[in-house]
């Protein structure tokens, strides 16, 4: 009897074992939602201090292991384990015997590991920043929707191709029309693709896109556009512990702030376009293999002359 109510017990421990085995897992692949959106408040809190710089990493590589173990060990006394034991007595001659019985035992081993780890990179330009800090300010600044989307515009730099020297090397760089407030009108150059994909922050409209030809775009550069999926995207800090703005719902909070959107369903967006502006155009796309490679000014002078 004693044998089946602890096979049992080791039974339930072992289930137990499993369903909180799954469950740390889950927690684990959790997590990087949870560290994903910290950021995100971390950079809200902080973006309009002077001289900060946004603080954002690129999960690259994600390890969660997880092993439990139960080893259970139970020992009576069932039969074949006596130990007899015949000896002559002492005086009288006589032979005695003994019988001694293997004593009952029971033990529960256990055993468990728990590992979590994540690969972190950090943006390595300066460019990525810009576009990172540009973002944050955008969805805090409370000016008029046209004064902070020419903003955004203006101190967005749109990924690019490197300018490569030399002959026979080519760019993919087309320039585009950016609506400074301070300046005017500038052009730049840009990677197509990070001006038409679905996280481009500064877009081209599909027909801009299907006319899209080098020699065109230098005669006449398109106008960029702040996204549909971004543009009127606003979020509220305030002190914690004080009354949220009219009409808007919280997304989170960072040490003393609270913050509030009134279109909660679009904090999902805002995240994804972070990560757009760390994404880096593929380089082989652009000039000969080998060539050398310059930044140049973002800024460039195209058109009629």
């Amino acid at each position: 009897m004693l044998r089946f109510i602890t096979l049992a017990i080791a039974g339930l421990c072992l289930s137990g074992c499993a369903a909180s085995l799954s469950k740390s897992t889950a927690n684990q692949a959790a997590s990087l939602d949870s560290l994903t959106k910290q950021q995100i408040f971390y950079n809200l809190a902080h973006v309009a201090d002077v001289g900060y710089v946004p603080t954002q990493v690129q999960i690259t590589l994600g390890t969660a292991q997880t092993a439990f173990a139960v080893s259970p060990t139970l020992t009576v006394p069932f039969g074949g384990n006596i130990t007899n034991t015949l000896a002559p007595g002492s005086s009288s001659g006589a032979f005695s015997s003994q019988t001694a019985y293997t004593a009952p035992g029971l033990s529960l081993g256990a055993s468990g590991t728990w590992t979590q780890s994540w690969n972190m990179t950090p943006p390595a330009d300066a460019e990525t920043y810009a576009r990172l800090r540009a973002l944050y300010l955008y969805v805090l600044d409370e000016s008029s929707e046209r004064t902070a989307q020419e903003s955004l515009l203006c101190n967005y730099p749109v990924q690019r191709q490197p300018v490569v020297i030399g002959s026979e090397s080519k760019t993919v760089n087309i320039p585009y029309l950016v609506p400074c407030v301070s300046d005017g009108r500038r052009t730049a150059l840009a990677d197509p693709t990070f001006l038409t994909d679905a996280y481009c922050v500064a877009c081209l409209s599909l027909g801009q896109q299907l006319e899209l030809d080098l020699k065109k775009t230098i005669r006449s550069p398109p106008t960029a556009a702040v996204s549909h999926k971004l543009r009127g995207f606003h979020i509220y800090k305030k002190e914690s512990g004080g009354a949220a703005p009219a009409g808007t719902e919280a997304i989170g909070t960072y040490e003393s702030w609270t913050f509030y959107t009134k279109e909660k369903d679009r904090l999902t967006d805002f995240i994804l376009f972070t990560f757009a502006a760390m994404a880096q155009p593929n380089s082989t796309l652009a000039g000969t293999a080998g060539s050398p490679g310059v930044p140049g000014d973002r800024f460039i002078k195209v058109g009629p002359q």
